[in-house]
């Protein structure tokens, strides 16, 4: 797939940090929306890979920047240099006239000097995403990939994403308050994205992931379907990601599902998501095994603390306790934080009869839509477990219930259901494992099984 005679700027090994497109036109629709778009057209990539979002959110707070931080070429050089990246890829997008010119500029992390640069102008606005999208594919080629595989893998922007700006624009607003908020909080965005584009097939997909990450089943099965109907158009990378949801999600046929994800990662080596996904979809068959082996493979890929705090999910079910508890730790040392890792935390608590643990979970969880009710029922479990039948009941009927969950359709479902995997909900990150609804079962002699 990869031409090996032709003398690579980079390597299959390296990785690469991207900045933000610097937009000098004035117009805000470009702001975050021209970044969002390019690394759709880089992730069809077999060659490159790209530090995930997560990493880049984890790694800003140590250079003492905020999560949120715009990631100048500066700060996205020193974000590079941390991360052991082979260099970082900056743009910018000038209006001349009634014309637009997007640029692109690859550039070492240790030197600073140039490793391929390329330019394209749009004729007007609505030409601009084809622009980006051209300017991506010479860059990749420059970069090193053969002219195959670029070939190959190079879906165009506008049916990868949408080719409407104010979409995509609306929905990379989503996919960085998930990041940062939560599934809940990027809901409003991406149903305003589907509503601006009835075709945005990964807007579609993304809400199905939140809905389903928040226990809303039907929801996350009505706009999995939409996503799945629409999928055709779309890159093999994305399409091989709504496939497996959709087979998850919706006729729950896991096998078909694997399929998907194993050939997502035939496709894609250097990506850790279908790896993640693997891991879940093992665990809950049963195969413990080879959900650790795939675990440890998305660690290997990504270095970012939602990786590693998958990887405990994956020891608790093995009932290697220390093993977990070190990925978990390591997961807390890169600053993620997230309804998964607190789950194992609280778990870990329980097997070690840790009653301040757990109650810091609980604590941790208060007014988290989503996620204080799952707590509260694992609490139920707790209680029960201990004998404290009453106080189990009291849970598992809702009347301690607080009153964010007491009305909510959450609170109707099986009590004992957590989400042993984390997965954002925007569809074309670079996800790692999974945020499902899976139960626990707390069993004597401290063993743990999902």
């Amino acid at each position: 797939m990869f031409d090996s005679r032709k003398a690579h700027a980079l390597t299959d090994k390296d990785t690469i940090v991207l900045a933000d497109i610097t937009n000098t036109t004035g117009d805000t629709v470009f702001d975050g929306t021209l970044r969002q778009g390019l690394s759709v057209r880089l992730e069809q990539s077999p060659f490159l890979s790209i530090i995930s979002d997560q990493q880049i959110q984890q790694t800003l707070p140590m250079m003492g920047q905020k999560p949120e931080a715009k990631l100048t070429p500066q700060i996205a050089r020193e974000l590079c240099q941390r991360t052991g990246s082979a260099a970082f890829l900056a743009g910018s997008i000038a209006q001349i006239g009634t014309q637009y010119l997007m640029t692109l500029k690859a550039i070492t992390c240790s030197s600073g000097k140039s490793l391929a640069s390329t330019q394209f102008q749009a004729t007007d606005k609505s030409r601009v995403l084809d622009a980006l999208g051209k300017a991506a594919s010479e860059i990749r080629s420059k970069l090193g990939e053969s002219i195959s595989s670029v070939q190959k893998f190079d879906t165009p922007l506008e049916q990868a994403t949408t080719p409407s700006l104010e979409a995509l624009q609306v929905f990379s607003l989503g996919w960085n308050i998930q990041r940062l908020n939560g599934d809940a909080a990027a809901i409003p965005f991406l149903q305003r994205a589907s509503r601006l584009d009835a075709n945005f097939a990964m807007a579609y997909a993304a809400l199905g992931t939140c809905y389903y990450n928040l226990g809303e089943t039907t929801l996350a099965m009505e706009n999995t379907k939409k996503a799945y109907e629409r999928r055709q158009a779309l890159s093999t990378r994305e399409k091989l990601y709504i496939e497996s949801e959709y087979y998850e999600f919706v006729p729950g046929d896991l096998e078909k599902a694997r399929q998907a994800n194993e050939l997502w990662a035939l496709s894609y080596p250097r990506d850790s998501v279908p790896a993640g996904n693997l891991a879940y979809l093992y665990g809950i068959l049963g195969q413990h095994d080879k959900a650790l082996l795939e675990a440890t493979r998305a660690v290997n890929l990504d270095a970012s603390g939602v990786a590693s705090a998958n990887l405990a999910s994956s020891y608790l079910a093995l009932n290697r306790l220390a093993e977990a508890q070190a990925a978990a730790q390591g997961a807390q040392a890169k600053n993620f934080d997230s309804p998964t890792l607190r789950f194992n935390l609280y778990a870990l608590a329980f097997l070690q009869n840790d009653a301040t643990g757990m109650a810091q979970q609980v604590t941790w969880s208060t007014a988290k839509p989503g996620v204080e009710d799952v707590m509260l029922a694992a609490e139920a479990d707790t209680a029960a477990y201990a004998g404290r039948l009453r106080t189990a009941r009291e849970f598992s009927r809702g009347r301690w219930f607080p009153p964010s969950v007491q009305n909510s359709t959450r609170r109707r479902q099986p009590a004992k259901q957590t989400r042993p995997y984390e997965k954002p909900c925007s569809g074309m990150p670079r996800r790692h494992g999974r945020g499902v609804w899976q139960r626990w079962h707390f069993q004597p002699a401290g063993t743990y099984s999902m």
